[in-house]
């Protein structure tokens, strides 16, 4: 029977569904590459997630700058409709917090300037794409005397000054998406790209730190951070947030023994 594996998280799981599919499926065919209707847009470029073989369909529903409750959004959507055989949720930066709005809506604001994703059902304003505007802005997104909507959107969505809320949101956001995947006995393993009590980098100490994890928190399927993996690898992440295709790979090679994807063939 061929597989269904889901994969979800921000910019860093982009394309990395391929890991996958070169690390565990042993047996493969000539693969396709298709669209849904959670597929989602950015700046006018659509992102493909789906590749299939006559063995195997991986969905990956990663979008860039997404906050852990799109995260959590994206595969309760998902699990409308389809039933995975296999889930894995790298999740983000703890005080990046994301809003959805019904499509229909479109013209009540200015998604745009907000560097928001959009489906075909659904608005996004993604917490990490405000991140993204002030590395490139040169200054806090924080608006300090805000007159629109937008402007309110994005104190909200990443204020890195009081992370202690979006914090104690993208903990309830993990909590949630554990534990549907539990209550299903759907096999998954989770993460977050970087490990929030020992940030690896100046840019990771602002998506928000940690202590410890709440006691509420299913630990059991957890996998250790790829980003910490690379850096304590000796490979050099020149932007402080993102590793590549191969150190994902041999991420994931390292840790196949801890990680709930088995295929029947050889």
């Amino acid at each position: 029977m061929k597989k269904n594996i889901l994969t979800i998280g921000c910019s860093n799981l982009l394309g990395m569904h391929h890991a996958f599919r070169q690390v565990f499926q042993h047996t493969q065919s000539d693969a396709r590459e298709t669209q849904m209707d959670l597929d989602v847009t950015i700046q006018k470029r659509t992102y493909e997630t789906c590749t299939e073989d006559d063995y195997a369909r991986y969905t990956n529903l990663a979008v860039a700058g997404a906050g852990n409750g799109l995260i959590k959004w994206r595969l309760f959507d998902f699990l409308e409709n389809q039933r995975p055989d296999y889930v894995y949720l790298q999740f983000s930066g703890l005080t990046r917090r994301d809003f959805n709005f019904d499509i229909r809506h479109r013209k009540s604001f200015d998604v745009d300037s907000l560097l928001g994703a959009t489906s075909k059902k659904h608005m996004y304003v993604t917490g990490g794409n405000q991140k993204h505007l002030y590395m490139l802005g040169g200054h806090h997104v924080h608006v300090d005397n805000p007159t629109s909507f937008e402007d309110y959107l994005k104190n909200l969505a990443y204020n890195f000054y009081d992370d202690n809320s979006n914090n104690w949101h993208s903990l309830q956001d993990i909590f949630c998406a554990i534990s549907i995947l539990d209550k299903l006995k759907i096999p998954y393993n989770w993460t977050i790209y970087y490990d929030p009590i020992n940030p690896p980098t100046e840019v990771t100490k602002m998506e928000g730190v940690i202590d410890e994890w709440p006691e509420f928190i299913n630990m059991s399927n957890k996998l250790p951070s790829p980003l910490n993996y690379t850096i304590d690898s000796g490979v050099d992440v020149p932007d402080g947030a993102h590793f590549t295709y191969d150190s994902f790979v041999k991420y994931l090679e390292d840790h196949k023994s801890q990680i709930h994807l088995e295929f029947d063939h050889k």
